[in-house]
């Protein structure tokens, strides 16, 4: 979810406006076409029973890009996007949307997993909610999976944010992204254990997203280099 606070000063990259060397400029079109060899290794999707599946990473990371690029993939669930739906709400006042299309959303995922349904939802992952409702999918006899997408640092995920502003997105305070980053990736750790599966990508250089791991039961298989943004999730067996 981003952040929800008006009239504070937004995100400003700390290399400053056009300087940063930090990979803002993303070239998330080639990436897509990069992933095609390697999202065929994903069969966790082919499952039996309905799947809930968390599209997480920290802002800026590029969670909506990724899932507008891999239509293939999420092509049997609909993406619960709290962002798409405050601008839906109100597209002149996003920042005034974002509390009831957070709960829109939240309200979206009830009802789906009550009525035993597959879905994907976009989350920071800077809060429990979608661990606790991870939980209680798995007791309503869900498969559970998670999509996470890294950034190497917090200063990257500002300038990312920066980025999508000069190209007409909106913006998040910076004081919410330094907040929720620690937390995004103290809650991946915490997925590891809950999820099923959960398949981790790095987009942190130009060069796009990199499949970085796949996880099952808590057993972590990784595609190495491992960046140092990672290292705190543990050792593959």
């Amino acid at each position: 979810m981003h952040g929800t606070d008006t009239g504070r000063t937004p995100a400003v990259c700390p290399a400053g406006g056009g300087g940063c060397t930090q990979g803002c400029g993303e070239r998330h079109g080639k990436a897509a076409g990069n992933l095609g060899r390697e999202t065929r290794k994903l069969s966790y999707w082919k499952v039996s029973k309905p799947l809930f599946l968390p599209i997480a990473g920290v802002n800026g990371a590029g969670k909506s890009s990724f899932t507008k690029s891999r239509p293939g993939l999420l092509e049997r669930m609909p993406v619960l996007d709290p962002d798409a739906t405050a601008k839906v709400i109100d597209p002149a006042n996003f920042d005034g949307s974002v509390l009831a299309a957070g709960r829109q959303v939240l309200a979206a995922s009830r009802g789906r997993l009550n009525a035993g349904a597959s879905f994907a939802v976009e989350t920071t992952l800077s809060g429990n909610t979608y661990l606790r409702m991870a939980r209680g999918a798995k007791a309503l006899g869900y498969s559970t999976a998670m999509i996470y997408v890294g950034l190497a640092n917090v200063d990257l995920s500002i300038c990312r944010v920066q980025r999508r502003v000069e190209l007409g997105g909106h913006s998040v305070p910076e004081i919410d992204i330094r907040r929720r980053y620690p937390r995004s990736m103290a809650n991946l750790k915490a997925a590891l254990s809950i999820m099923d599966f959960v398949v981790i990508f790095d987009n942190s250089t130009d060069a796009g997203y990199r499949l970085l791991a796949i996880t099952q039961g808590g057993s972590i298989q990784w595609l190495e280099p491992v960046p140092g943004w990672a290292t705190h999730l543990g050792q593959g067996t």
